[in-house]
């Protein structure tokens, strides 16, 4: 299994299978998402999706090296910061991604979001403003760790395993 730790500072562990699964969902405007699943066919390893308005960015591990694909297209992303134009926002407001030591960053100043990712480890930092509109694998971000267990459907659940499996996305070609 995995630990996740949550934005209020909680922890658990659980098993998430090849389903992505929502780790953070701003369900107040609907804007941004992360969605994380374990490696179709690396052991110990992960497959990352950031969802800003109507565009994805991808990160998984081929060949033995991260790969970035922004809207559906491999980028050769390196240390130098790749800007790409938000779509549905105005000429000059774009998100980031780059090469941040063994993995990437991908970060949004309008969607107020900043996501790293190594290949195994994910961690994501979402803006104050998230306090409270937020729901995923990490938690409610209400400031309360008693909280960190609501699962998609609003049921407070009591273990992980129920907890983890209701943000589950279903595609019919992934396990739990």
């Amino acid at each position: 299994g995995d630990y996740v730790r949550t934005l209020d500072h909680g922890q658990y562990k659980a098993d998430i299978g090849t389903c992505y699964h929502v780790a953070l969902a701003d369900y107040q405007s609907g804007n941004a998402a992360v969605y994380v699943a374990d490696h179709d066919s690396i052991k110990n390893h992960k497959k990352v999706k950031v969802l800003l308005s109507e565009d994805e960015v991808k990160i998984a591990e081929e060949g033995g090296v991260l790969t970035v694909y922004i809207n559906g297209a491999k980028k050769n992303v390196d240390e130098h910061i790749t800007k790409v134009p938000l779509k549905g926002f105005e000429s000059d407001d774009y998100f980031k991604v780059y090469k941040y030591y063994a993995g990437y960053v991908v970060k949004s100043k309008e969607h107020g979001l900043y996501v790293f990712f190594d290949g195994k480890n994910v961690f994501i930092k979402p803006h104050f403003t998230y306090r409270g509109h937020q729901t995923g694998l990490c938690g409610l971000f209400d400031g309360n760790a008693n909280h960190d267990f609501v699962g998609a459907d609003g049921t407070e659940y009591h273990d992980a395993e129920h907890f983890a499996h209701s943000y589950a996305i279903q595609d019919g070609s992934c396990t739990h």
